[in-house]
């Protein structure tokens, strides 16, 4: 069972989300979830070399995971494999961006046992930590982020356990 280590509100600054991107139905991700697929594509063909050819334009070096772009009637939502950019970033020809504005962001570490694990708790797990410290989740904003930071993320501690960022826009709750 997944569980929370840290939990934190911070200011992020206005950035851009570039990568490539996949539609996904949240009834699909029950039965055959394409994201790992994504996520293999990208290794794959060179994606993140792409993107870390201009270092000094990341904001950080972490490979993130968007989704946002959620549309209710449907169920559908885009997931963009990528990273962090400065908002002036150029997006090289085949990839998508998206500007998020400046915000204030939960940022969850989700310790789990496997990616899958982590994966799946940690929206939840985050909404029920923001409820706690008088914030929700600003949907106004509608995205969330996966952050793979490295070491915490790609190696495992004794234990075998992995730890995923996870951010979500948020907001004081109203009273």
């Amino acid at each position: 069972m997944a569980r929370i280590v840290d939990f934190q509100i911070e200011s992020k600054p206005q950035m851009k989300i570039i990568g490539k991107a996949l539609k996904v139905n949240m009834k699909q991700i029950a039965t055959n979830n394409p994201i790992g697929g994504l996520w293999e594509t990208c290794f794959e063909d060179g994606t993140f070399e792409e993107l870390e050819k201009s270092p000094e334009c990341l904001l950080d070096p972490s490979y993130v995971g968007w989704m946002g772009d959620f549309n209710p009637a449907t169920g559908d939502f885009i997931y963009i494999c990528g990273m962090m950019a400065k908002p002036d970033m150029p997006v090289p020809k085949g990839y998508v961006s998206r500007k998020l504005p400046a915000s204030e962001v939960s940022v969850t570490w989700v310790m789990g046992s496997s990616t899958d694990e982590v994966c799946q708790q940690a929206h939840c797990l985050s909404e029920e930590k923001l409820k706690e410290a008088g914030y929700m989740a600003d949907m106004e904003n509608g995205w969330s982020m996966e952050v793979y930071n490295c070491p915490r993320f790609t190696q495992p501690d004794e234990a075998g356990n992995i730890i995923l960022d996870y951010w979500l826009p948020c907001r004081k709750a109203e009273a």
